[in-house]
């Protein structure tokens, strides 16, 4: 298992030990995996390409507050995403910068 992917997930308060990291989808500009943690629970976590999207703060920025309108807007039992923190902000970075 990538030790790197079990590192950010650690920075977003994922506690469990992650069983395994897979790729999810087949995205071509983003890398997306599907982490399974050893207490049943699954997070799916993306790499954003900042190559592509050079201001990946912006966009997570704006994927908050949609996803925050639309919690708003729908009714039970439609849900949306729940982004998770690293520290006070919707992302995090590894070593790379990634």
């Amino acid at each position: 298992m990538n030790q790197n992917l079990s590192g950010i997930c650690r920075q977003f308060g994922v506690s469990a030990i992650p069983e395994n990291i897979l790729p999810f989808g087949g995205g071509h500009i983003n890398d997306t995996y599907c982490v399974n943690s050893a207490d049943g629970c699954r997070y799916i976590l993306q790499r954003i390409n900042h190559n592509v999207f050079r201001q990946p703060e912006k966009l997570m920025e704006n994927y908050e507050r949609v996803t925050a309108h639309l919690a708003k807007r729908l009714t039970l039992p439609a849900r949306t995403i729940e982004i998770l923190h690293a520290e006070d902000l919707p992302y995090a970075k590894d070593a790379d910068g990634n």
